[in-house]
């Protein structure tokens, strides 16, 4: 079909633009701050030329080119060729790399949360796993791609409010980073919580969700997402992590338990549901 062929078109050119093979931190560091000018003499053939080179390609790979990635792994189709032509793994590579350019790697990482999260879960069935699920674990398990440490970290970061604040204000929109790591840490999941799960947890997963549900100035979408994580990271067999977040006692800036904010959210969305059906009223966003 043309749609397919499309596809492979597209995720060819992206994979073209990468370079072939793996590139380590090593390998971008010295780039980076050893040998600078090393990478431009393209003449030699070496084989410490050709890292650099592979290292400055994998470098110079622009914020839109992620960005790319992500809008074609909307489509099964999409999400299988960016697999068969290694962009996937290319984006995993660079979420673990750090640069010295923090602004470009964080909105990077939020690209590359959303090209695994889609991955994770693109074709998947009511009784079945998307078929490209254990890709995306096995990405996960992987030490060097940092992807479980860093997803942690992005929940963490999400918009804090000024610490004397008298009035309760919407939290600033501030960047995608939080919403899409809350958004792939739901979909590894639920696409295996046995495998994802207990990585998370390690990296203190629940402590940053549970933070999000009780800061009464999370965003509505955010706190869906922190939710439907959540729901998810407790689906671990054999844990006792619901017992755990129950029983604690800790509150929020709104005075309330995490079963108390979740009795509270469960009833604002009954009222929403409630005034939603009310005839010839205006529509509610």
């Amino acid at each position: 079909p043309a749609g397919a062929r499309w596809s492979r078109d597209v995720a060819r050119a992206l994979g073209r633009l990468a370079p072939p093979g793996p590139v380590s931190q090593k390998h971008c560091d010295e780039v980076l701050y050893k040998r600078p000018w090393a990478a431009m003499a393209t003449a030699d053939a070496s084989a410490t030329q050709g890292r650099d080179v592979d290292a400055c390609r994998f470098l110079r790979l622009p914020v839109s080119w992620f960005a790319g990635a992500a809008a074609l792994a909307l489509h099964e189709r999409g999400a299988k060729a960016l697999l068969e032509h290694h962009v996937v793994q290319r984006c995993a590579e660079r979420f673990g790399v750090t640069t010295d350019r923090p602004g470009v790697d964080r909105a990077i990482r939020a690209h590359v949360a959303l090209v695994v999260a889609r991955v994770a879960v693109c074709g998947e069935q009511p009784n079945a796993l998307g078929p490209f699920a254990h890709v995306c674990i096995g990405l996960l398990q992987h030490e060097r791609h940092g992807l479980a440490p860093g997803l942690a970290k992005m929940v963490a970061g999400a918009p804090k409010p000024p610490p004397r604040a008298m009035v309760v204000r919407p939290a600033p929109p501030g960047d995608a980073g939080c919403y899409n790591a809350t958004l792939c840490v739901a979909a590894l999941c639920s696409a295996n919580v046995a495998a994802a799960g207990p990585l998370l947890r390690k990296e203190g997963i629940l402590r940053h969700l549970r933070a999000l549900i009780l800061e009464p100035r999370t965003g509505q979408p955010l706190l869906r997402q922190a939710l439907v994580a959540l729901r998810a990271v407790l689906r671990v067999p054999g844990s006792d992590a619901a017992r755990m977040l129950t029983a604690s006692k800790k509150r929020g800036r709104s005075g309330k338990t995490l079963p108390e904010r979740l009795e509270q959210l469960t009833m604002d969305a009954r009222l929403l549901d409630a005034q939603r059906a009310v005839a010839r009223r205006v529509p509610i966003p």
